[in-house]
């Protein structure tokens, strides 16, 4: 008896996707991992991952006390490893948006280092000029 497409077969294929290994390559390169919308999260989704790069704090006064405040992370890019719309396929062709002109290179190298081992090519865009900010759950309310 064979099982659909999609139902175990789905679940076992998530597990086994690139986009784990991707995303703890990009921790040990010290950057953090986003959702599609931006949002800090501990596991990337199996089909893509959002690419954080942490900011130092900014010092502020209030009533002549001074403390570090945090700042948003910047979020760098989204790479999809499968997806339709973007003609992204985790067997072949891996897409990177790119947010903000500066990081293109350092991310197009970065990922492109990770791929090796998966014999895929990447395709990098630059979607914006600038960096996105990281999104907090309390942004989206």
């Amino acid at each position: 008896m064979k099982e659909k497409k999609g139902s175990l077969d789905k679940l076992i294929s998530s597990f086994e996707s690139p986009v784990y290994k991707i995303a703890e390559g990009l921790r040990e390169e010290g950057y953090k991992i986003a959702g599609h919308m931006g949002v800090k999260q501990k596991n990337p989704t199996h089909n893509m991952v959002g690419i954080l790069k942490e900011r130092e704090p900014i010092q502020k006064s209030f009533l002549g006390i001074k403390y570090n405040a945090n700042q948003k992370a910047f979020l760098l890019g989204t790479l999809w490893i499968n997806n339709e719309e973007r003609n992204a396929d985790e067997d072949s062709k891996w897409v990177l948006e790119v947010y903000g002109q500066q990081y293109k290179t350092e991310l197009t190298r970065l990922v492109e280092k990770l791929a090796l081992p998966y014999n895929v090519q990447v395709e990098t865009i630059l979607s914006r000029k600038t960096p996105r900010e990281e999104t907090y759950l309390s942004d989206l309310y």
